[in-house]
């Protein structure tokens, strides 16, 4: 085998099935918390939201917008996670 194929066939999956878990609680607390991503972060949607309602005197319906939002953004990066999981742990027993 080529040096770089044993690695990917063997050691990626085996690795991927422990790294999964925490990538995806790292990436819902970036989703919440985080700066790094001002389209879909939590507090810079909450801004933009309170911005807009300022502007139409019209709060509640901007917020749970901008709520519902990052609800589906959340929940869909969920999904995607755990289908993720589900395929790295194909071929495994469950106790």
């Amino acid at each position: 085998m080529p040096p770089l194929l044993p690695s990917r066939r063997i050691v990626m999956p085996q690795v991927l099935r422990f790294a999964l878990p925490g990538l995806g609680n790292r990436w819902q607390r970036c989703l919440k918390e985080s700066a790094l991503m001002p389209a879909t972060g939590l507090v810079e949607l909450l801004r933009q939201s309170f911005i807009g309602g300022r502007s139409t005197r019209d709060f509640l319906s901007f917020l749970l917008t901008g709520e519902a939002l990052h609800l589906v953004i959340t929940m869909v990066s969920s999904l995607l996670f755990a289908l993720a999981k589900r395929r790295a742990m194909r071929g495994l027993r469950r106790a």
